[in-house]
């Protein structure tokens, strides 16, 4: 005589616990993926942008200047360097002093009285570029009471 096995309340309970369990692992799995995934992607990235980089230039040594000051003063009268100079042979005595100070650059300082005419500071900004002077910085005095 067979008996017939009626499945008991715990089995229920198992299989929802085990089905529970795969549908966990199922996600853990999925999302493991997807990370690995991206994972993937950025090393690829990584290595293509390794490619496409330039070679690293090493810096260049810093530039050693020949420093010089162009004054203006109130009259519009010029000097370089204490020497005094027309607004005509300012660009004669640029590249005199460029051909002096050769191989360092000069580094011109250009220095205005508050009562210097606008119109020679411009001229002599205009004359230090067309002599291909780049380097020129500026010094306002202040005006004494």
């Amino acid at each position: 005589m067979s008996r017939r096995l009626r499945p008991s309340p715990s089995d229920g309970a198992r299989r929802r616990v085990t089905l529970f369990v795969a549908c966990i692992m199922v996600a853990v799995g999925s999302q493991m993926r997807l990370l690995m995934n991206v994972f993937n992607l950025a090393v690829a990235k990584e290595l293509e942008l390794r490619a496409i980089m330039p070679d690293t230039v090493p810096p260049k040594e810093p530039v050693e200047y020949e420093d010089v000051f162009l004054t203006i003063n109130a009259a519009g009268v010029l000097a370089l360097d204490d020497d005094a100079v027309t607004a005509g042979s300012l660009k004669d005595a640029l590249r005199q002093l460029q051909a002096r100070c050769a191989p360092r650059p000069p580094r011109v300082t250009l220095e205005a009285e508050p009562k210097a005419p606008y119109g020679a500071v411009v001229e002599c900004m205009d004359t230090l570029s067309a002599v291909g002077i780049t380097s020129v910085t500026f010094v306002i005095a202040e005006e004494s009471l």
